[in-house]
């Protein structure tokens, strides 16, 4: 067997190697395996901010969109998750807004959301850092 097809791709200050880069994972729009990691890694930034506010009840958290990168028009969905243990591994949806009111049931426990952003290529989800625990 011959050696697999490589190329190497700039992402955040690393070079990572794609493997079988003409590899096709979407045969209807053609598009390859390379095409999905300069998707992700053209949006990844945006993806990645944090989330504003104060995680304390009664106060409004928001999520700041930033730059994002990608074939336009670019859509997003969001979902605000009331992580249920230490590592947010298990969760409840809490709201599906960009902006969330803590409320009475968060305290204790600690917020983090997931944006899912799509445009004709493809999706790529993201997730913040959890907050701190909410007071």
């Amino acid at each position: 067997m011959g050696k697999a097809r490589q190329t190497v791709v700039h992402v955040a200050g690393r070079d990572v190697v794609i493997t079988n880069p003409d590899k096709t994972f979407f045969p209807e729009a053609g598009h390859t395996k390379l095409d999905l990691v300069r998707y992700y890694a053209a949006i990844a930034e945006g993806a990645l901010r944090g989330i504003a506010g104060r995680p304390i009840v009664g106060t409004t958290l928001t999520r700041a969109i930033g730059t994002w990168n990608g074939s336009k028009p670019l859509s997003f969905l969001y979902r605000w998750d009331r992580c249920l243990d230490r590592a947010c591994g298990v969760r409840a949806v809490a709201a599906r807004t960009r902006t969330y009111r803590v409320r009475p049931a968060d305290r204790g426990r600690r917020l983090r959301l997931t944006v899912v952003a799509t445009n004709a290529v493809g999706r790529a989800t993201a997730s913040s850092t959890p907050t701190r625990t909410i007071r």
